[in-house]
C-alpha cells in the first residue's frame, strides 16, 4: 500500500530521529570529542540493552584502550611531579579506570573484546594510603604553629585524610585538637546594672537561653563564668560584657479628654395614646476619658573585648525607651449612647502604677533583643 506525502514525511522523520538517537548513545561523538571515558561508558549502556549494536562495539573497542592509557599517563606524570598533594590526582585516576573495567564487566557483550579488564584495586587503595599520608602530614604541619587560622587549614587537611583513609593513624585526635584550637571561646559576663535596687536575674536567664539556642559558627563557643569553671577554661578568647546604665523613669502624665457621644434612634418611650406608640430619639453620653502614662528609658552597653589586651574588638551603646499606659473612663448621661469600645473602657478602674522593677524589665527586654542579635551578626561566619 502506498502511503501519502505527509505519512511518508511522518515515517522518515521517525527512522532519523532513532538514528541519531542511536549515535548519541553508543559514545561516538563522546569518542570524538576525545572523552574516551565517556564514550566507553556510553557504549556500554547501549550494549545492556542493544547487544548487537555494531556501532556501539566499534566504539568501545576503540575507547578503552584510548582511556586507559590516558588514565595511565595522568597517573605517571602526576607521581613523577612535585605537587604537595600528587597522589589524589592517581587516586582519581585509578577509581576512573576501576570504573570503566566494571563497566565493560556488568556487560555480557563486552567480554568479547575485553574478557577480563584489569582492576587496579591495590593501586588505588595504595595511593589514597599516600594522598592520606601527604594530607596528614600538611594537617600536622599547620596544626603545630599554634594559631587559629592555621588550625582551620589543618582541620580541612585531616577531612580529606580522613576521607581518603578512614581512621587514618590517630585523625580523630588529631581532628579534636585542632578543632579545639580552631574554635573561639568567648566568655558571656554576669549583666550589671548602675541601680543597685534593680534585680537583673530575668535577664540572667534570658542570657543564658541565648547562649544555649546561639548558633553561630562550629567554631564558636559560648561560655557562662559558671560553665568556663566548670569545663577549667584556662584561657579564653573573648569576653563579653553586658551593662544596663542611665535607667530613669519620667513624672507621671495624666490626660483628661471630655467629649459628648450621642445615638440616634433610639428607643426613648411610649405615647399614652390608645393603642400606644414607640417614640425615638437621640441619647447622649458625657464622657471623661482618663489616660496615665509613665515613660523610661534605659541604655545598655555592649563591649567584646580580647582577653589578654585591653584592645575591644566591639563596643556599642544602645539607648532605649518604653511607656506604659493605662486609660480608663467616667460618664453621665444614657449608657445607651456609648460605642462598644467605650463601654468597655467606663467599666475599667484605674491601674495601681507598676513598680520600678517592672518599668526596668519593660525597657531592657527590647535593649536585650537589639544587643543579643548584635552578637549573632558579629560572630556569624567567624
Amino acid at each position: 500500500m502506498r502511503r501519502s506525502g505527509p505519512q511518508m514525511y511522518l515515517c522518515l522523520s521517525g527512522v532519523l530521529a532513532v538514528v541519531l538517537v542511536s549515535g548519541c548513545v553508543t559514545g561516538q561523538r563522546a569518542y570524538q570529542h576525545g572523552d574516551y571515558a565517556k564514550a566507553v561508558r556510553q557504549a556500554t549502556k547501549r550494549l545492556r540493552s542493544d547487544p548487537d549494536n555494531l556501532k556501539a562495539l566499534d566504539v568501545l573497542k576503540r575507547a578503552f584502550p584510548a582511556a586507559q592509557s590516558m588514565l595511565l599517563e595522568t597517573i605517571d606524570h602526576a607521581v613523577r611531579s612535585s605537587a604537595p598533594f600528587r597522589w589524589e590526582r592517581s587516586v582519581t585516576a585509578y577509581a576512573q579506570l576501576n570504573g570503566l573495567a566494571y563497566a565493560i564487566r556488568t556487560t555480557p557483550a563486552a567480554h568479547g573484546l575485553f574478557p577480563s579488564p584489569r582492576i587496579y584495586q591495590d593501586e588505588l587503595e595504595q595511593a589514597k594510603f599516600h594522598a592520606a599520608e601527604a594530607r596528614y602530614a600538611a594537617g600536622r604541619e599547620l596544626l603545630a604553629r599554634g594559631n587559629r587560622e592555621d588550625a582551620l587549614g589543618a582541620l580541612k587537611h585531616f577531612s580529606v585524610a580522613d576521607q581518603l583513609v578512614p581512621d587514618f593513624r590517630d585523625i580523630a585526635a588529631q581532628m579534636a585538637i585542632a578543632q579545639d584550637l580552631a574554635t573561639v571561646k568567648v566568655v558571656v559576663q554576669p549583666v550589671t546594672c548602675d541601680n543597685r535596687d534593680l534585680d537583673v536575674r530575668f535577664l540572667e536567664n534570658r542570657l543564658h537561653a541565648f547562649l544555649a539556642s546561639c548558633s553561630t559558627s562550629q567554631y564558636i563557643r559560648f561560655y557562662t563564668v559558671e560553665e568556663a569553671a566548670r569545663v577549667s577554661l584556662a584561657r579564653p578568647d573573648h569576653r563579653i560584657e553586658l551593662h544596663i546604665c542611665d535607667f530613669g523613669t519620667e513624672e507621671t502624665q495624666i490626660t483628661e479628654t471630655r467629649e459628648t457621644l450621642r445615638k440616634e434612634d433610639v428607643l426613648i418611650g411610649r405615647t399614652k395614646s390608645r393603642p400606644p406608640q414607640d417614640v425615638f430619639g437621640t441619647v447622649r453620653a458625657y464622657v471623661v476619658t482618663w489616660e496615665k502614662s509613665i515613660a523610661t528609658h534605659g541604655l545598655l552597653d555592649l563591649r567584646i573585648v580580647e582577653v589578654g589586651t585591653t584592645r575591644p574588638l566591639l563596643h556599642e551603646k544602645f539607648p532605649g525607651e518604653s511607656v506604659w499606659r493605662d486609660s480608663w473612663a467616667t460618664f453621665r448621661g444614657d449608657e445607651r449612647a456609648l460605642p462598644e469600645p467605650m463601654a468597655r473602657m467606663v467599666r475599667k478602674r484605674e491601674c495601681a502604677e507598676p513598680t520600678r522593677q517592672f518599668l526596668f524589665e519593660a525597657v531592657t527586654e527590647g535593649l536585650f533583643n537589639t544587643a543579643t542579635e548584635r552578637i549573632r551578626t558579629f560572630y556569624a561566619g567567624r
